[in-house]
């Protein structure tokens, strides 16, 4: 049964099988650049491990995520223009910054690198949306941001507006349009908001012409983009499913992960090369193997990405959030 039938949906439902999403997303982010980071830099060999090259995808995954998670917390929580904007700010900026500054401080204390005022100024906007830079990750909030404002538009009367059959036909619109000219970031924003409008459809109007344009619009992902197709595919069979599998989904650990998620995705600019150089130390006062290189750079990586992550959420950015919300546009 589709439980956001709009018949019934009067308050904001945690989402669980979703936040688990989250946990693998910035997880699958950090595995990635861990062996890309020993098999390009630390290591040269040509049968190298690539188990975690997929991780790559937890981008999509999280716009994905971005797409779904907006558009229900704004049909629930209908917000002005500037507050969602604000509020989107002094969520993602503080972390951001702190990881951003660490960075410039330990660049300061290495002799062998030089600061650049271009890359520090790039990285204030996220680099522009390139993987490059002082905080290479950043580069997915510019997409964040740009998803943000233009959502912004529409946020004050999204409740109406998701009803709207003309709304739903712009996005069955647009999901051709990202298709046919290979827009995957956008794309998978767009697969995020159509999920959510399938899941408010009244099963009253499942045979009208609006629903199955929207449908057949999701379907034509299975052969332009069939990674966010199939992201949309188990997002629906979670959220319609997760009532019967609660007990799966109510680890407060992994809950626990996954409010810390963004802060982890950003630990990793701090943590990763950090924990390779002392993997390669160790590795070379002892085996001097690949394997137990891989082995130990993936434990110490992992323990204090994860660790590091955990503390900027509680004391960067939990305080900075209920600090800035206290002003004007929240």
């Amino acid at each position: 049964m589709n439980i956001f039938s709009i018949s019934r949906i009067d308050k904001f439902i945690r989402i669980n099988s979703l936040q688990y999403l989250r946990v693998i997303a910035s997880l699958s982010v950090v595995f990635f650049h861990i062996e890309q980071g020993i098999n390009r830099k630390y290591w040269a060999i040509d049968n190298y491990i690539e188990l975690f090259i997929w991780g790559q995808q937890g981008v999509s995954l999280f716009f994905c995520l971005s797409g779904f998670v907006i558009a229900y917390s704004s049909y629930m929580h209908p917000k002005k223009c500037f507050e969602f904007l604000y509020s989107r700010i002094v969520r993602i900026y503080p972390a951001y910054l702190f990881t951003f500054l660490i960075f410039i401080v330990s660049i300061i204390f290495l002799p062998s690198k030089n600061l650049n005022l271009t890359e520090m100024l790039n990285a204030i906007f996220f680099n522009f949306g390139k993987s490059t830079g002082y905080v290479h990750v950043g580069w997915t909030l510019f997409y964040e941001m740009i998803f943000y404002i233009v959502f912004s538009l529409i946020i004050n009367n999204f409740k109406s507006i998701a009803k709207n059959d003309l709304f739903i036909y712009f996005i069955s619109l647009l999901l051709i349009f990202s298709y046919i000219t290979s827009s995957k970031y956008i794309n998978d924003f767009i697969v995020g908001i159509t999920v959510f409008l399938i899941q408010i459809f009244s099963p009253k109007r499942y045979k009208s012409i609006v629903f199955i344009t929207l449908i057949l619009s999701f379907l034509v992902g299975l052969f332009f983009n069939p990674l966010s197709f199939f992201l949309g595919i188990i997002f629906l069979i979670l959220i319609n499913y997760e009532k019967f599998l609660s007990k799966f989904f109510n680890s407060d650990f992994i809950l626990f992960l996954a409010d810390s998620s963004y802060s982890i995705y950003l630990a990793q600019v701090l943590t990763i090369s950090f924990s390779l150089k002392v993997s390669r130390l160790i590795n070379l006062i002892t085996f001097n193997d690949y394997y137990f290189m891989y082995f130990i750079s993936f434990f110490i990586s992992i323990i204090s990405t994860i660790t590091l992550g955990i503390l900027m959420r509680k004391f960067v950015e939990i305080p900075s959030y209920n600090f800035f919300r206290k002003f004007k546009y929240f």
